[in-house]
């Protein structure tokens, strides 16, 4: 017994040391060229080992191989497809006695595999064995005996396969995802399984960790795979059915917020992902299609249903149907992968936009409401020499329809954009107003093309909206870093009023041409403007710079615009008599809170011409200006024909100038409110300087206004002179609405006042001096009048008054002989001429609106006359009753005149009742004389009383009444008397 366990430790022994010492005797790495050719025959690539190799037999089996690479596809980017450090394989020794290879360990390190999608289409991992001769079959039957793969007469078992920092890249294009860190470990029991395998690998920066397990071979096996990201995960569970070569499962997943982060690089994610995100669907595999239906997804308090179908072969074609979108949507998508491009189509149909896009947290409150309603996408798209076109682009918001094409040139340094998209009715797009029908624009276009990166772009596009055509041209550099722009503008518009009207700018406007032209170029420190603009016939220039652009702006610019007709310009009635052109320059420099107006030149028509300078400080709670303003030349009637042309006060925000209603044609004051708040926000201390102003038949020479807001304030003294006389005078306005003014007029030459109103009764010549202190309160025009309070005091000497010629009358009354006579002269010399006055002096005083004359009165030559009555401003009415004596005459009584109707246009009528009954009883004194003394005939007294005096007719008969007959005259006469 012992001589054989002796032997048996003698053979193991020898073995051993066979096993020990038999690889040093056997090369093996002169083998590496035949390695080489067999697996050229094999695979058709050229497999080198640079290492050594190395065999051990002890304690196991165990190969190892140091530096290998496997060469890769002439037309690829990189030489080999598989380089590894070094591999090693060990087997179990027992089990290679009974027919079974037991691997303990497959170890593989350091790998790079370098995976491609080639030009044509191809794969570079495509390992094509070299053709067979033309002596072997070159398909044989499947169904023959030799073609059937005997079963093998050993097992194959793996304990271990480890896979360590294998780095896989997969390039198609320009295009490179890359996979680091590869590790893995698996186990295989047999050939027929069951199989494992664990590890974990990183992309793009994260780590994916999966666990597969597959059951035994059979017709059915069962398959579970696993794999987590975070604290993401997604399970598959399914038999895969060898008969059919087929799959079918289910695929379950769960992500969390902090898994889409990491893969999306972004913390801001929209609303519906900042929760867990479940999917659920059955899947089935085949060959030739994988499906996967009954999709689940949730999202938030979202349900999404749907299905995605991918047939597989030569042409990959991917159909997916989304439902249950939030607004009702749903989508229909179709992609399909052929060698050289990739086209498809894509249909999404929305009920509700608005609930969509809340949904994705996509702010909608600047489009109009009637777009946010139904929507329709639909396009094909095409992805051909990466470049992505989208033909018959068509989308549809509510009843606005936009159509055309977009292409879009992929994978390139500075990609390129192309638009070309028109819609039937540019209208349809526009906000609507009310429930007006908006009038028909026409078409709209936006054309052109945007190419660049991140840092340049280079864009020329045009867009026409109706009768509005934009074109912008230009180029933006630097926009990783400091944004530089250069564009070349060029717009007009044959109808700028009715587009203004239906973006709801304004409601109502007469433009029609405008354009725009020029250049904007530099950064968002330092932008350069050269523009002009005409708008119906003004011409508005502007050049200069605007720094920082982004935090605060600095601007520097001049401003020059321009206008061949003032009427035109101001939109004034025909009636208006301002003429000439229109010219205003100015300098603005600063910012927004500080900024400075100077070389400030204004020239209007022939009224006004203005000059100064303002500085304007908005840093603080109140904006303060200082400055000085000169006028050459100042008219009133300009400005007050520019405020009776526009309402006061508009109820919706208006553009420019536009043209309102003119206004009625008797006066009444504006009902409009009126504030003067402004004033608390505003301290002034402006100085202004007028050379001229006038106003209808007043002229006032310089004039100084010390202007000075402070408190809600506002205070300016004021001096000047009114031919020749002294004026000084303070006006006051407080944020309340309250105003007061005081003027003290003294020894003004009114020789050259003119009447502004023919026939009117007007102080035409003298000196004159006046004094007066209102006051009032309102928020209105009208109130302001209405409660006008204070007193007027007038006094003129040595002058003349226009409308009446006592003088003449006094004079021609001498040679008057009849009665016809007398009251022609009244009627003639009471309606025009002018009378020289020594004295003239009045004393009104308004309450509430209502001025009363208090004493009014006249000493003239030939008479004098004094006046009361009522002056109603709120009502612009006058009524006054004036008394005349003649002076030459004083036997004669007294005759009145009365003074009724507009403050501007009064109408006078004569009372002449006691002069007449004087009349009546000198006459019949006078014919009861002469009959008594027996001279002539009654009938011829008469007629020589009664009778014409042509002296006294007036010179121009068309501008009187005919005279009445003397039967007429004594007829009336008789009437009054008895």
């Amino acid at each position: 017994m012992k001589r054989i366990v002796y032997s048996l430790l003698a053979i193991f022994g020898v073995l051993i040391s066979l096993a020990l010492i038999l690889p040093l005797f056997i090369d093996v790495n002169q083998y590496k060229s035949e390695i080489n050719a067999k697996a050229k025959e094999a695979i058709g690539r050229d497999l080198v080992i640079e290492g050594p190799i190395q065999l051990s037999l002890f304690p196991s089996p165990a190969l190892t191989l140091h530096q290998v690479k496997l060469t890769n596809h002439p037309q690829a980017h990189t030489p080999h497809l598989i380089t590894f450090e070094k591999a090693s394989v060990k087997a179990a020794l027992l089990p290679l006695l009974q027919k079974r290879i037991h691997i303990t360990k497959i170890n593989l390190k350091d790998a790079r595999i370098e995976l491609e999608k080639l030009p044509d289409g191809t794969m570079n991992w495509d390992l094509t064995p070299q053709k067979a001769s033309s002596t072997e079959k070159a398909t044989p039957s499947p169904l023959a005996p030799q073609d059937r793969t005997p079963p093998p007469s050993f097992d194959l078992g793996v304990d271990k396969v480890s896979i360590e920092d294998t780095y896989i890249t997969y390039r198609n294009g320009q295009q490179k995802t890359t996979i680091k860190d590869l590790s893995l470990e698996a186990r295989l029991q047999s050939l027929t399984g069951p199989y494992t395998a664990e590890g974990q690998l990183k992309f793009q920066q994260q780590t994916l960790k999966f666990d597969i397990k597959a059951g035994k071979l059979a017709d059915s096996q069962p398959i579970e795979a696993e794999f987590r990201l975070a604290d993401s995960r997604m399970k598959v569970i399914g038999v895969y059915m060898s008969s059919s070569q087929s799959f079918k499962g289910s695929i379950e997943s769960q992500f969390d917020v902090k898994a889409l982060q990491a893969m999306t690089g972004k913390t801001d994610l929209p609303k519906f992902t900042r929760k867990e995100i479940y999917l659920k669907a059955r899947l089935m595999v085949t060959p030739s299609r994988v499906a996967v239906e009954n999709m689940n997804f949730k999202l938030d308090e979202t349900i999404v249903d749907g299905t995605i179908t991918a047939t597989l072969g030569n042409i990959l074609q991917i159909d997916g149907k989304l439902k249950n979108l939030p607004g009702q949507g749903n989508i229909d998508f179709t992609v399909i992968q052929k060698t050289n491009d990739t086209q498809g189509q894509l249909k999404a149909n929305i009920q509700r936009l608005h609930d969509l896009l809340s949904w994705l947290e996509i702010d909608a409150k600047n489009l109009p409401p009637h777009l946010l309603g139904k929507c329709l996408i639909s396009t094909r798209y095409a992805l051909i020499n990466e470049t992505l076109h989208l033909r018959d682009l068509l989308l549809g918001l509510q009843d606005a329809q936009l159509q055309g094409e977009i292409a879009y040139k992929l994978n390139q340094k500075t990609p390129l954009v192309r638009v070309d998209l028109k819609t039937p009715k540019v209208e349809n797009f526009m906000p609507r107003a009310g429930t007006k029908t908006q009038k028909p624009l026409g078409a709209g276009q936006l054309r052109g093309s945007l190419q660049g990166d991140a840092q340049n772009l280079v864009f020329d596009v045009q867009t026409n909206l109706g009768t509005l055509m934009l074109a912008m041209k230009g180029q933006a550099q630097n926009l990783d870093k400091k944004p530089t722009l250069t564009v070349d503008i060029n717009s007009q518009t044959t109808n700028l009023g009715a587009l203004l009207v239906d973006l709801g700018f304004v409601s109502k406007s007469t433009y029609r041409n405008a354009s725009l032209k020029g250049q904007i170029a530099g950064d968002l420190e330092n932008l350069r403007l050269n523009t002009q603009t005409t708008l119906d016939g003004l011409s508005l220039g502007t050049s200069g710079t605007v720094k920082n652009l982004m935090t605060l702006p600095v601007f520097n610019l001049k401003l020059n615009a321009t206008h061949p007709n003032i009427r035109t310009f101001l939109k004034l009635p025909t009636t208006a008599t301002p003429q000439g052109a229109v010219s205003i320059t100015a300098h603005l420099a600063g910012d927004a809170a500080q900024f400075m107006v100077d070389d400030f030149k204004a020239v209007i028509g022939q009224g006004i011409n203005l000059t100064g300078k303002l500085d304007i400080n908005r840093k603080n709670e109140k904006t303060k200006l200082v400055g000085a303003l000169t006028a050459t030349s100042l008219n009133l009637d300009l400005l007050m024909a520019m405020s009776e042309s526009r309402q006061s006060t508009l109820s919706e925000p208006q553009f420019m100038l536009v043209a309102l209603k003119a206004p009625p044609a008797h006066y009444t004051w504006s009902k409009e409110p009126v504030s003067f708040a402004f004033l608390k926000d505003l301290e002034a201390d402006v100085q202004v300087i007028i050379h001229k102003l006038k106003r209808k038949d007043i002229t006032v020479t310089n004039l100084k206004v010390s202007s000075k807001v402070q408190n809600g304030i506002l205070e300016a003294p004021l001096s000047g002179s009114i031919y020749g006389g002294k004026l000084q005078g303070n006006f006051r306005m407080t944020a309340d609405n309250t105003l007061a003014l005081g003027i003290d007029l003294k020894e003004a030459d009114l020789a050259n006042l003119t009447a502004h109103y023919s026939g009117q009764i007007k102080l035409v010549g003298g000196k004159f001096s006046l004094h007066s202190t209102l006051s009032t309160r309102g928020k209105s025009m009208y109130e302001l009048v209405a409660n006008l309070t204070g007193p007027i005091k007038l006094n003129a000497r040595d002058g003349i008054i226009n409308g009446f010629d006592l003088q003449a009358i006094s004079q021609r009354l001498k040679q008057v002989n009849n009665i016809q006579g007398l009251l022609g002269l009244l009627t003639n010399f009471m309606a025009k001429g002018q009378t020289t006055f020594q004295r003239f002096d009045g004393d009104i005083l308004f309450k509430n609106g209502m001025g009363t004359i208090q004493t009014m009165q006249l000493i003239a030559n030939g008479g004098n006359g004094q006046a009361t009555g009522t002056i109603n401003l709120p009502g612009y009415l006058l009524n006054i009753a004036t008394e005349f004596r003649l002076t030459d005459h004083p036997q004669l009584p007294p005759f009145k005149m009365y003074l009724t109707g507009p403050l501007d246009d009064p109408r006078r009528n004569l009372e002449t009742q006691a002069l007449q009954n004087y009349l009546i009883q000198n006459v019949f004194k006078g014919v009861m004389d002469q009959l008594s003394k027996g001279k002539g005939k009654i009938g011829d007294v008469l007629g020589s009383i009664l009778g014409q005096d042509q002296g006294t007719q007036p010179p121009q008969p068309d501008q009187e009444k005919a005279p009445q007959k003397p039967e007429k005259v004594v007829k009336d006469l008789l009437k009054n008397l008895f």
